[in-house]
């Protein structure tokens, strides 16, 4: 994942390849936001390949930003994006809140 830091506003682009693998750097990364974060964009257009864990740690994110007050918007999302949110029932975006039916 590579973040730009623009004020108060990330913007986090994540590579093709998403998996375990990666989780602890990216973690490593986002764990201590900044009280003065007010937007993340997450882009995600990339992405070719993503696994459980990596899909965990996207809505561990989403839920962790957007509780303290931070808005979360994805950008772009792959069609393996759309894929894993349709296998598990759950939205990484925003446009319609909650659990797909």
């Amino acid at each position: 994942m590579n973040i730009r830091k623009n004020g108060t506003t990330w913007t986090m682009e994540l590579m093709a390849e998403c998996t375990i693998i990666d989780v602890q750097t990216d973690l490593d990364q986002v764990r201590d936001l900044p009280n003065s974060l007010k937007k993340i964009n997450l882009k995600c257009g990339a992405v070719n390949e993503i696994d459980t864990a990596y899909f965990q740690f996207l809505l561990a994110l989403k839920a962790g930003t957007m509780e303290s007050g931070v808005e979360f918007q994805v950008h772009e999302p792959s069609e393996i994006i759309r894929q894993v949110e349709t296998l598990f029932g759950v939205l990484l975006s925003t446009e319609a809140e909650g659990v797909l039916s």
